[in-house]
């Protein structure tokens, strides 16, 4: 074959500018694809570790390893082996900003510690004064709410979180109640816990602010188990004790690592001469090293038949010597 017969065979064979055109269209559509593809997959790494970051920052505020609980009761291996907290480790952000973290709770008969963290939306500072709304629905086995009849008694305690012009607060809530019939113990049950809202202080009026306003869902809450064994002893005592003048009879006292209850007979009689009684300042327990621990909290009544008793530590019962109630001591070992 002649060169000019094959040139004008490969001229045949060689692609129009129309598929030229074609042919490079499509290399850069698989460029662009590629680069594309490439993109996303940057993009779904750094969202991946965004949302680890999140997920590690939440689990950091509420984790089973979380010591703050206690920590605020004194810390140590010793306050763990007399307790050991229940991690619940669930929290929920609101539509409107806030956060709120339910992490721990320390359980015993009659009395809970509930560790809370609060986080309001940017800008808003959250600081010593603001008291949190927390609502405890005690269930049945069925989980049905159990209506005893009587009321709790708590307090709230803010625990320093290194700055108090943040958005931040961090709350240990303490609950008691009374005991009488009917009354269901805390331990071996199920407890709903409901954060409610935060109030502040303006001027001479206090103002509520609700987690959940605007929410179609309603209320968030979570729900915790405890256990069934009780971290405390009790010591009969069945001797006479006077209250402003009135004597009643101090049948038996209850000590956990949490608190102390002092079970009083006649009790009726005592309350129609004396009232009101500030129980957290005239009764203390003395320890084997000679130490006082007074009881934390507000002044309270007595109501049913019992009266229980917060304090900042935790207790071993069995260092505990003697309580004293309005001046008259009663050893307990």
């Amino acid at each position: 074959m002649e060169t000019h017969e094959l040139n004008r065979m490969f001229d045949g064979l060689a692609p129009t500018p129309q598929q030229e055109q074609a042919v490079l269209d499509r290399l850069l559509q698989t460029q662009r694809e590629e680069r594309t593809m490439k993109r996303m997959k940057k993009l779904m790494v750094v969202g991946i570790a965004a949302a680890l970051m999140v997920t590690a920052c939440a689990a950091a505020v509420v984790s089973g390893g979380d010591r703050r609980l206690i920590d605020c009761f004194g810390g140590g291996e010793q306050v763990e082996e007399l307790i050991s907290p229940v991690a619940v480790d669930q929290f929920h952000t609101y539509e409107n900003g806030w956060t709120v973290a339910i992490s721990q709770v320390l359980a015993d008969r009659l009395s809970l510690a509930v560790l809370v963290y609060v986080t309001a939306p940017e800008g808003t500072v959250l600081s010593r004064e603001e008291r949190l709304d927390l609502r405890l629905d005690q269930l049945d086995s069925q989980g049905e709410r159990i209506s005893s009849g009587y009321p709790l008694m708590g307090f709230l305690r803010q625990l320093e979180d290194g700055d108090p012009t943040d958005n931040h607060m961090t709350v240990l809530w303490q609950v008691r109640k009374t005991e009488g019939a009917g009354a269901v113990p805390y331990l071996g049950s199920a407890l709903r816990l409901t954060p409610v809202g935060v109030r502040f202080q303006e001027g001479d009026r206090m103002v509520s602010t609700q987690f959940n306003r605007g929410e179609a869902d309603g209320w968030w809450s979570c729900t915790v188990q405890l256990p069934e064994e009780d971290p405390g002893m009790t010591y009969p005592i069945g001797g006479p004790v006077t209250i402003y003048g009135t004597q009643v009879t101090l049948s038996a006292v209850y000590l956990t690592p949490l608190s102390a209850t002092v079970y009083v007979e006649d009790r009726e009689e005592a309350l129609r001469r004396a009232g009101w009684i500030e129980w957290e300042q005239n009764v203390s327990l003395e320890l084997s090293d000679g130490t006082r621990l007074a009881a934390a909290g507000t002044q309270g009544k007595v109501t049913g038949v019992s009266y229980t008793l917060l304090f900042d530590l935790v207790i071993d019962p069995a260092e505990v010597e003697s309580i004293t109630l309005f001046g008259q001591t009663f050893p307990l070992n």
